[in-house]
């Protein structure tokens, strides 16, 4: 019999985690795996490079709130055998809307971040970490995408840590390998005389594109250079702003989305990844696999991990703008470090694959009373609504 697995997320819009479910589950799908998506709305960047072996449901909910009820009747009625979900909000609504519907279904939730670094106000902090220590040890396992990650977790949320699996994320895929052959669709790459740095992620907080911005000043003084923004979010009229006051208009382009970045890493002289943390940064990864030399501020958690303590890249410390500039221009004229395949071979789809499919075939699943269960419930539909 085919081996079925349910994915749940609640869009496939153009982040790191959608992008790395998108890989895992295109390799499952091509390794005979029934593979059902279910999206709270069904919409997302991501949804043209899903296999065609891959159903696509859509709970048709107004938002993430609003998905719980619909997602209890999903699970009721199809009855999968095990489900996968991811973020924080989708895993919380995910666990309790598996154990309201009690037809045995497997919940395992994928963390994609060092959950004690996200920025909340103060009473919606206490609140996410009374909620995760309830409900987060409810499903069956927790998979994490780092190891500093996993003790950031354990330690926050007062979870074992043998509850805990690390798995790192499926970012090299052949599919990656074929697309750096593209040409990147920017004029900047025209020119090759003029180097180019690049940077790939949300226009968010956590990203602090700002610092990467104000350290390409440093930079620029020094050296004719252009910096290349990839990404789309909430902070693109604040990073406009700061850019025009440091007179950089002409020299850095915040390009926006695209759907082939692989093409641009390939190409570009150097990636710098400015974050205030991550879990696993996938486009550093990415990076390396392309062949970029890489710069790195030491957030936690993941780039010591992937850079092997900066054996293979730059890493400087998170609040020295100078050193980190400083790394930026060794590497503009030259100073690179190699990158075994070898080492890449942990953060391919294959080797990440069979981890998920190892842990899929080991979850067990506990039984938690019926009184925590209704606790969890109405904890949780409280708490949702004050952390929207």
């Amino acid at each position: 019999m085919q081996k079925k697995l349910t994915i749940i997320l609640e869009n496939l819009a153009g982040g790191g985690a959608e992008r790395n479910l998108t890989i895992l589950m295109n390799h499952l799908a091509e390794a005979d795996w029934g593979i059902d998506l279910v999206l709270v709305k069904k919409e997302g960047k991501f949804l043209e490079n899903l296999s065609p072996k891959i159903k696509v449901h859509g709970l048709h909910a107004r938002n993430l709130i609003f998905s719980l009820l619909p997602l209890i009747k999903y699970i009721k009625r199809n009855q999968p055998p095990i489900v996968i979900s991811s973020l924080d909000l989708m895993n919380l609504i995910t666990i309790i809307a598996v154990r309201i519907a009690g037809v045995g279904t497997k919940s395992i939730i994928r963390v994609a971040n060092s959950i004690s670094k996200q920025v909340r106000t103060p009473i919606k902090k206490r609140l996410e970490k009374l909620l995760l220590t309830l409900i987060y040890p409810l499903a069956d396992q927790i998979v994490i995408v780092s190891k500093d990650a996993a003790f950031d977790l354990s330690k926050y949320a007062n979870i074992p840590l043998e509850k805990i699996k690390v798995i790192y994320n499926p970012v090299i895929s052949p599919d990656l390998i074929k697309k750096t052959q593209d040409i990147p669709s920017h004029p900047w790459f025209e020119n090759q005389s003029i180097p180019v740095i690049l940077a790939v992620g949300r226009l968010n907080q956590q990203k602090n594109f700002s610092r990467l911005i104000r350290v390409f000043r440093k930079v620029r003084d020094q050296m004719e250079t252009r910096l290349l923004i990839l990404g789309e979010g909430e902070e693109r009229e604040k990073l406009n702003d700061l850019i025009r006051l440091l007179g950089l208009e002409k020299d850095v382009d915040m390009h926006g989305f695209v759907a082939n970045p692989y093409s641009y890493l390939s190409n570009a002289s150097v990636f710098a990844l400015s974050s205030n943390y991550e879990g696993l940064p996938t486009v550093l990864i990415e990076a390396l696999a392309c062949g970029c030399p890489v710069v790195s501020v030491d957030c936690p958690s993941g780039p010591s991990e992937i850079l092997d303590k900066g054996k293979y890249g730059f890493l400087v410390p998170i609040n020295d703008e100078e050193l980190f500039a400083k790394r930026i221009i060794e590497t503009l004229k030259g100073i690179k470090k190699e990158v075994p395949e070898a080492w890449l071979e942990q953060f391919t789809s294959d080797i990440s694959g069979k981890e998920y499919i190892k842990t899929i075939e080991a979850v067990g699943t506990p039984t938690p009373e019926l009184m925590t269960l209704l606790f969890c419930y109405l904890l949780s539909v409280i708490i949702c609504l004050l952390l929207l």
